[in-house]
């Protein structure tokens, strides 16, 4: 449904994955600043969006933001926001990559 309504609008099919891409480098430049803040923003965003979306949604936010959300950081900074991602997001990239080596 949301491909075709981006479509429909002159958008990229692609467009809300290039989003959710991008919405996720900008989270993990605030993982590494540790912006609490930030990051506790967009976690609980994508956590409700997960939460009310279809299985398109959901399939979305784990391959495009989540499976990508900790790559290129520090174990500290890694750690640090693993502590404040939600359950569910979490399985998520367990699903992906197995169990954190930080943990």
């Amino acid at each position: 449904m949301a491909t075709e309504r981006l479509a429909s609008c002159g958008f990229d099919e692609s467009a809300h994955i290039i989003w959710l891409e991008e919405f996720g480098r900008t989270t993990t430049k605030a993982i590494s600043a540790l912006d609490e803040q930030t990051v506790d923003a967009h976690l609980g965003f994508m956590s409700q969006q997960w939460a009310r979306g279809g299985e398109s949604v959901r399939s979305a936010i784990d391959v495009a933001y989540v499976e990508p959300l900790l790559s290129g950081l520090k174990i500290d900074r890694q750690r640090w926001a693993w502590a404040r991602m939600p359950a569910h997001l979490k399985k998520l990239y367990i699903a992906m990559w197995g169990e954190p080596r930080f943990n």
